[in-house]
């Protein structure tokens, strides 16, 4: 048995909303992430704070730059159909 064309049409809306806002929560997460690694790697060479808190900032920050750019490097943008890894820069050529 066939489902109504109208009621399949409101359910692909309904999914499409839903998985447009799970992406959008991705995107503030992420962003939240790597807003935060940078604010860490900005306070870290504060010479008024004791080294093992420098070196920890330090360190969750370039963690925290690390997991953004991850994120990025698993996204798609444009329109094209390439899904590959940008990381390979010499498949630009």
């Amino acid at each position: 048995m066939q489902p109504d064309p109208k009621d399949r049409a409101m359910l692909d809306a309904l999914f499409e909303v839903q998985q447009r806002e799970r992406e959008r929560q991705g995107w503030r997460r992420a962003l939240t992430v790597g807003a935060l690694g940078v604010g860490a790697l900005l306070l870290a060479p504060i010479g008024a704070m004791p080294k093992f808190i420098a070196l920890a900032l330090a360190l969750v920050g370039s963690l925290g730059l690390l997991a953004f750019l991850i994120f990025l490097s698993t996204k798609s943008f444009g329109r094209s159909d390439f899904s590959g890894s940008f990381w390979a820069w010499w498949s630009w050529w």
